[in-house]
């Protein structure tokens, strides 16, 4: 294990997690704001927002899934180290980590069942740019509509096919975060 995977977590874990967990939820319940994670840091290419929800949100009994630059054994070490959750393929993960260009085909992530339509993946998208403009969203948690920078459009119109199945999404770009709960719709103006 490098001394990378020790550093970066937090200094203060009832408080840092618990603000953090704030900012995540509201992000989810809010779709399309952008709001700031700080408290800790992973190693690179992670993003300060991506590692602070694998600090606040994964624990042993996480599945995570690692695409492209992130599956490096270097932030394995440094996941491991800090919240001791378990590494999968990525139709048996809890959360994904990649770009937009790693998530493709949605299909292969669990988007839940018709029963328990809650069973299904969230994924972790660094993205380069993360802005309220762009795309118009509508739905629950929007008052009339949000817009917010997406590259891949028919990702999540598949997406929004599948509903109420699907996956929700966390948008991460340096220490900015936005939700997208399968919930929400894109709007084509």
């Amino acid at each position: 294990m490098e001394k990378s995977a020790l550093r970066g977590g937090y200094t203060n874990l009832p408080i840092q997690s618990s603000l953090n967990f704030r900012e995540i939820m509201m992000a989810m319940a809010k779709p399309g704001e952008i709001r700031t994670l700080t408290g800790g840091f992973g190693p690179e290419p992670l993003s300060i927002s991506t590692s602070n929800i694998i600090l606040t949100l994964c624990d042993p009994e996480t599945k995570i899934s690692l695409l492209g630059k992130y599956d490096r054994e270097f932030v394995r070490d440094w996941i491991v180290f800090h919240t001791n959750a378990t590494f999968s393929l990525p139709a048996e993960a809890d959360f994904v980590i990649g770009t937009w260009n790693d998530i493709r085909p949605l299909s292969q992530f669990k988007c839940g069942t018709e029963e328990y339509p809650d069973r299904s993946a969230t994924i972790i998208l660094e993205t380069e740019k993360l802005e309220n403009l762009g795309v118009n969203l509508r739905g629950p948690g929007i008052k009339t509509s949000i817009e917010l920078t997406i590259p891949d459009r028919e990702l999540l119109h598949f997406n929004q096919s599948l509903y109420p199945m699907g996956l929700d999404f966390f948008l991460c770009c340096d220490d900015k975060l936005s939700g997208l709960p399968r919930s929400t719709s894109l709007v084509e103006t």
